[in-house]
């Protein structure tokens, strides 16, 4: 959806004098992948640490501002020789202030989007796609519909690696979406050979664009061909959008636009973990709200990263180091149930810790803010599910259900447990696309067996 923008008097005077100084060209070459700022190394996995590390240095690392590594891989030349991206330009900015708002909201996303696009040598224009598709909110789908930053369609998503079922949907998880949709745009330049081409085709789909370039004379794709092509006016704008905010970014002074710098909590960190984690646990060890954690990781709906999910997590890179320690601290088998309870009497952890008979080391690593002072009459604190966990067993030894293993299929699933691949589609939340992952727990029987 467009934003709403604010247009200032004198601009178009202004964009005459840009012609000069901003001297673009249409044949920018892309920087190599060796003269881009690296994005930041993912943390290293979760384990246990029989002597665990000191105490995490937390000073805030300088947050790298994402606009100039945009600005280095930004390929759009001509701003100010086409009306419609002019008029998208001016549209963006009838409100610079929510204009403003809405990047500050999508820094972390960015940021992470931005370090990816430098690994893999994409155009900056890359970049703006989520925010044009829907301001980098990881915005949910029905049926048919699209979902994510991305605003990818289930067909598309599980084509490209990404589960879409009742029980998970990995478009809204940010990191995976990610690497699915850059897979497809590394797709579509190869397909096309040309940045603008592998956008439109984004938006209308690979084989859609074929059959348009089809009707060019002499396979034509300057720039005023491709806004002739026979596509729909919302594809050609969804072009014009993205080159309107790679205007305003190589030239925001001349815009009047303020672009947001990051904060040091604002850099994100991929951590890589070993299994299902609790997110009112992960939340306490980073020392962060519930809804805060789930808003950089919007694809754990539930409570629980079920064991056959992408095991990762997103945080501030300001705060990873102390999570993998405290994390570590904290054995793997009980990292999946955590529940709260309230302390009804004044005491000290240990106490409490003998009266729910568990070892006060593990109750203080799972409540850092409760380890140092004595526990008042309506405290929470997190305590292990014993229930949850019983339930989790009793899952592991039920023989209705199947980890996928290497070299299996649902076809061959259904022949050895003499059911249909229908069935199993429909017990487990799988469509005709869906794609099986090492260490998914399959239904092999309908539960009411």
């Amino acid at each position: 959806m467009p934003g709403r923008w604010h247009h200032h008097n004198g601009r178009v005077a202004a964009f005459a004098i840009a012609l000069v100084l901003c001297a673009c060209s249409t044949n920018r070459t892309r920087p190599t992948p060796e003269t881009q700022t690296p994005p930041p190394s993912p943390a290293p996995s979760v384990g246990v640490d029989d002597n665990p590390a000191p105490e995490a240095n937390t000073k805030a690392p300088e947050p790298a501002t994402p606009w100039q590594r945009v600005r280095n891989r930004l390929l759009t030349g001509d701003c100010q020789a086409r009306t419609p991206v002019f008029k998208e330009a001016r549209r963006f900015l009838r409100n610079p202030d929510m204009f403003r708002s809405a990047w500050r909201e999508a820094m972390p996303f960015l940021l992470f989007v931005v370090g990816e696009i430098e690994r893999r040598n994409l155009p900056g224009e890359i970049a703006l796609v989520p925010f044009v598709e829907s301001r980098y909110q990881p915005l949910p789908g029905s049926g048919q519909g699209a979902a994510g930053i991305w605003q990818l369609v289930p067909r598309t998503a599980r084509a490209h690696g990404l589960e879409v079922s009742s029980a998970y949907d990995a478009r809204l998880d940010v990191v995976e979406s990610t690497q699915a949709a850059l897979a497809l745009f590394e797709h579509l330049e190869r397909e096309f050979s040309d940045w603008r081409l592998a956008l439109l085709a984004y938006n209308a789909g690979e084989f859609r664009l074929k059959r348009a370039l089809g009707k060019v004379e002499n396979g034509n794709t300057s720039r005023q061909s491709v806004d002739k092509l026979p596509l729909s006016p919302t594809t050609h704008q969804f072009l014009d959008r993205i080159e309107a905010l790679a205007c305003i970014i190589q030239l925001p002074e001349l815009h009047e636009a303020q672009l947001p710098n990051p904060d040091p909590a604002d850099v994100p960190q991929v951590i890589q973990l070993e299994g299902p984690v609790d997110i009112q646990l992960a939340a306490a060890l980073a020392d962060m709200s519930e809804e805060a954690l789930a808003r950089l990781n919007p694809g754990w709906e539930r409570r629980t990263v079920f064991a056959n999910k992408s095991f990762h997590v997103l945080l501030p890179a300001t705060i990873s180091e102390t999570f993998i320690q405290r994390l570590a601290l904290i054995p793997p088998q009980m990292h999946a149930h955590w529940r709260r309870v309230r302390i009804t009497e004044i005491m000290d952890l240990e106490s409490f810790a003998g009266k729910v008979n568990f070892p006060v080391d593990l109750l203080a690593s799972a409540n850092p803010t409760a380890s140092d002072r004595a526990l008042q009459a309506g405290d929470m604190l997190l305590v292990p599910d014993p229930d949850a966990r019983a339930s989790q067993r009793r899952l592991a030894q039920d023989p209705a259900t199947h980890v996928v293993q290497q070299g299996d299929s649902l076809w061959r699933l259904a022949q050895s447990h003499g059911v249909s691949v229908k069935q199993l589609r429909e017990w487990n939340g799988l469509h005709p696309g869906s794609i099986l992952k090492l260490g998914m727990r399959l239904l092999i029987r309908a539960p009411e067996y």
